[in-house]
């Protein structure tokens, strides 16, 4: 079995609320879980409350960006290993500089697409 498959298929297809991030963080499987960009309440596919499509999810030995496109579900977007060759804090910003970027691509071409 892959072993992203548990964390793709344990996330709901929708937007994770702030507070939905934050309890990700007490699952013994994830050492952090990290949001990239807040978006406001509401929207075309939001909840009526803060969220995000976009998370950084850190375990034991790796980090990942995902990512929810609607009606597509959540996706791993990008990913480092973290250990003998690269510090977890290296990996961290490196994941977090693509996941930046991506994301903010992603709201720009949402919003060019809702005018």
């Amino acid at each position: 079995m892959d072993e992203d498959e548990p964390i793709l298929s344990s996330l709901p297809d929708a937007s994770l609320t702030t507070a939905a991030v934050d309890s990700l963080n007490e699952s013994a499987r994830i050492r952090e879980a990290t949001v990239v960009m807040i978006r406001g309440a509401g929207g075309p596919d939001g909840p009526d409350e803060e969220h995000t499509d976009d998370v950084i999810l850190s375990t034991d030995a790796r980090i990942r960006y995902l990512s929810r496109v609607p009606g597509e579900g959540w996706s791993i977007d990008y990913s480092r290993a973290y250990g003998r060759e690269r510090s977890y804090d290296e990996a961290f910003e490196e994941v977090l500089e693509v996941a930046q970027e991506t994301a903010e691509l992603k709201r720009q071409a949402q919003t060019e697409f809702e005018i």
